[in-house]
């Protein structure tokens, strides 16, 4: 019997591409177990493609120094919907203006500045205009309060200096501002554009100050003085016949301060003494409406007296009229 000799040779490459496509098709029945896909990947939030535009929002505002305003940075798709998930980054054209942090601008100093957000490589602005402070309050201060009118020496009893702090929300003082100044009753204190209240007679007022649309006030008293002294110069006089003499009549309080010279403000002596005239008629007679003018009508002698009701006193001045 003959032997036959076989020889077996080992194909191995059959194997091998039954096991690696067997581990193919494991690998994709795990990937769509995980939810997996093997596609394009969409990126987050609403839109279906990457940002193409920041929109900033309000584009334009306006702010005070010291104040903020809150801006909005929206990255959007090329179809205008919203990709959320997008990190902004704020930048200001000029920090000396305007500052910004997450979309909050602060004023700084007046002028125009522009804010920008940047996201995804895109980039949206807004203008901003800074403007001065708000006034938030107008406090007042007087160097007195308490007033006496009719005084001559007025630098000191009959005039008060009333200043005006304007401040911002934050208390910070604001110069160089608008002050409008006024009195509630200018029969009683009138007030200068610089703050310079004078007496006029007596009875309260109130001064106001107002700046940026905001006011402040302060009460003010004025007393009128009491006549406690009666002067006449000259205490006689001589007048032609139709001619007109005035003879200088002052009145002082109880400390010698000088109520309206009659030569500067006769209307107001009216307020403290009385005239009379001996002989009423015929000699002289008053001219109003003063209280211490007299006309020459006929030769003879007058003898005119200036008494303070209040205070009980009295004096004494002589005209006489020749021709």
């Amino acid at each position: 019997m003959t032997r036959q000799s076989f020889a077996l040779r080992f194909r191995p490459a059959p194997f091998r591409r039954a096991f690696v496509t067997s581990v193919a098709l494991l690998g994709a029945a795990s990937l769509a177990a995980c939810g997996g896909s093997d596609g394009p990947t969409a990126p987050p939030g609403g839109g279906g493609g990457g940002v193409a535009s920041v929109t900033v929002s309000p584009s334009t505002a306006t702010v005070a120094i010291g104040a903020t305003t809150t801006l909005t940075a929206t990255p959007v798709d090329a179809s205008g919907s919203t990709v959320s998930g997008q990190t902004v980054t704020w930048s200001t054209g000029d920090a000396s203006i305007a500052t910004v942090t997450g979309g909050v601008v602060t004023g700084k100093a007046t002028g125009t500045v522009t804010i920008t957000a940047a996201a995804a490589g895109h980039q949206g602005q807004a203008t901003i205009t800074v403007g001065p402070a708000a006034v938030a309050s107008v406090a007042l201060a007087a160097t007195q309060t308490s007033l006496l009118a009719f005084v001559a020496d007025s630098v000191h009893l009959g005039t008060a200096t009333v200043t005006a702090t304007v401040k911002d929300a934050a208390g910070n003082v604001l110069t160089g501002r608008t002050v409008a100044w006024a009195s509630s009753d200018t029969n009683v204190v009138q007030v200068s554009s610089s703050g310079v209240v004078q007496a006029i007679s007596g009875g309260t007022a109130t001064v106001t100050a107002t700046s940026g649309g905001v006011s402040g006030s302060i009460a003010f008293t004025v007393t009128n003085p009491t006549v406690a002294h009666i002067s006449v110069t000259p205490a006689y006089d001589t007048a032609k016949v139709g001619q007109n003499t005035t003879l200088d009549v002052r009145v002082y309080d109880a400390s010698m301060n000088q109520i309206v010279s009659v030569s500067h403000n006769r209307q107001y002596l009216a307020s403290f003494i009385a005239t009379s005239i001996n002989p009423s008629s015929g000699v002289v007679s008053l001219v109003p409406p003063s209280s211490n003018t007299f006309h020459a009508d006929a030769v003879g002698d007058a003898v005119v007296t200036f008494t303070a009701p209040a205070a009980s006193i009295g004096i004494n001045g002589k005209i006489t009229v020749i021709p």
